[in-house]
């Protein structure tokens, strides 16, 4: 058996308790929330037919309401309540929007994964993450908008 003896006040117990929180800290990572993607067509599969409120992961502000009226069809909805129409398309791990009130060419592209059982999206154009507050079967109220 190997003793250290170490002397109150000295570098080495200083040096020790340095290393004993260290190795402490390291029992403790398993135990935080970890991202674990998922496939766009899984999102799907709990958004289609539903509405999403999202909020920005970081702090709860709202972003905005999309009801998923299918696999390829949305109603977006802005806090100011400016509606939009998109369509939607899977591009290998990516889930890609494209809305009628934006230029030409411009689409908005999202990886998707869970974060503390949550659904959770991230740009792949500026690394913006939100997270999906709630899914329900409410209409957004827009112009248009199909009721079934």
């Amino acid at each position: 058996m190997l003793t250290l003896e170490l002397r109150p006040g000295s570098r080495q117990e200083g040096a020790m308790r340095v290393l004993i929180c260290f190795l402490f800290s390291l029992a403790a990572l398993p135990a935080l929330a970890q991202e674990k993607p998922i496939p766009p067509e899984a999102f799907l599969n709990e958004a289609e037919s539903r509405t999403l409120t999202f909020v920005m992961a970081d702090d709860g502000s709202l972003v905005g309401i999309e009801r998923f009226l299918g696999r390829d069809r949305t109603v977006w909805t802005q806090p100011t309540g400016r509606c939009a129409y998109g369509l939607v398309e899977l591009r290998g791990p990516l889930l890609c929007f494209t809305y009628e009130d934006d230029a030409p060419g411009v689409e908005h592209c999202w990886t998707t994964f869970r974060l503390d059982d949550r659904l959770h999206v991230r740009s792949t154009l500026n690394g913006e993450v939100q997270r999906v507050e709630a899914i329900t079967r409410d209409y957004v109220g827009c112009e248009g908008e199909p009721l079934s």
